[in-house]
């Protein structure tokens, strides 16, 4: 679970957090479960959407810009976000969660026929 303060010069700020879901965490590891659950915070403000640029994201979480990139990709192939913004180029792309995330089986509960 990622922790922050509101603001780093404000020592009674409250913290902020931003939760890991466990199916996410279970089938795409905790670096894709700490973005979704990022993006699933910003998805519950008043618009439902997250508009977060992938630069807050990665301090948000304390990460490269890059992997925030690379998660975003993945969760979005795996059916957890939905990119609304796909051709959109050199500005933040706007992102929802599916009101009802897919569930996708493992490899391992996969039947190969």
């Amino acid at each position: 679970m990622t922790v922050r303060k509101r603001a780093d010069s404000d020592p009674d700020a409250m913290p902020t957090f931003s939760p890991i879901f466990d199916e996410v965490s279970h089938r795409l590891g905790m670096s894709a479960a700490s973005v979704y659950g990022v993006v699933w915070r910003h998805c519950q403000m008043r618009e439902g959407i997250c508009r977060a640029s992938l630069r807050h994201m990665a301090h948000l979480l304390g990460c490269h810009e890059t992997t925030v990139k690379r998660q975003l990709r993945r969760l979005i192939q795996s059916g957890y976000l939905k990119d609304t913004t796909p051709g959109l180029r050199n500005r933040p792309h706007v992102y929802r969660v599916y009101e009802r995330t897919p569930v996708i089986p493992l490899r391992s509960e996969r039947q190969d026929r």
